[in-house]
């Protein structure tokens, strides 16, 4: 893993120290993206981050848990975009991007867009996450290939024995690789965790 000096100071706003709850729920940048696609964020100084999203999916529909985890994703986005590409993006600009990659992540859902779905059974599709045994961690991995933007993604999400996520990192590329090298590469970023925490 790469040691980079990073700036304390939020990169969205230049205002305030940057935790995950100040960027995600309380820069101007945040705040703005929050109100312009109505999904409720209230008392977000009185909680943690997490604290925020356990109460606030209890509360919310479907639709605005889907809205909330994409808009969280955008603003991260946003935020590496200008830390390390020096891309700014409006607030405007963000909440559309969320809304377009809502929509898409939908479509994917969506097993009947498959022109082969008669042949689906009705569990297809379905995934149950199952907990290790106790004392040990359970490391999932995943990749994307997008021929079409010339960009792949992997990523890795580690969770105890209890279901806590313990930490959960993903990386977008650009450029073209088959999807079998950027499962290795979501993997390969596991296993750097493993080695960083010596387990």
């Amino acid at each position: 893993m790469k040691h980079v000096n990073v700036n304390v100071v939020c990169a969205l706003c230049n205002s305030e120290v940057e935790t995950v709850n100040y960027l995600l729920l309380e820069c101007s940048f945040a705040k703005s993206c929050w109100g312009m696609v109505g999904t409720r964020n209230d008392n977000t100084t009185q909680v943690s981050f997490s604290d925020w999203a356990l109460n606030d999916y209890n509360v919310w529909s479907s639709d605005e848990r889907q809205m909330g985890v994409m808009l969280c994703w955008t603003i991260w986005k946003c935020r590496n975009d200008l830390m390390w590409n020096q891309k700014c993006m409006e607030v405007a600009e963000a909440v559309h991007s969320t809304r377009v990659a809502l929509s898409q992540w939908k479509e994917a859902q969506d097993k009947f867009l498959d022109r082969s779905w008669e042949l689906l059974n009705s569990d297809d599709g379905d995934e149950l996450w199952t907990p290790p045994t106790e004392n040990t961690t359970k490391i999932n991995t995943d990749a994307a290939v997008y021929d079409s933007s010339n960009q792949y993604t992997y990523a890795f999400a580690a969770r105890n024995y209890k279901g806590e996520l313990l930490e959960a990192r993903s990386s977008c590329k650009e450029g073209r690789t088959t999807p079998e090298r950027a499962e290795a590469m979501g993997i390969r970023e596991a296993l750097s965790w493993i080695k960083e925490r010596q387990m």
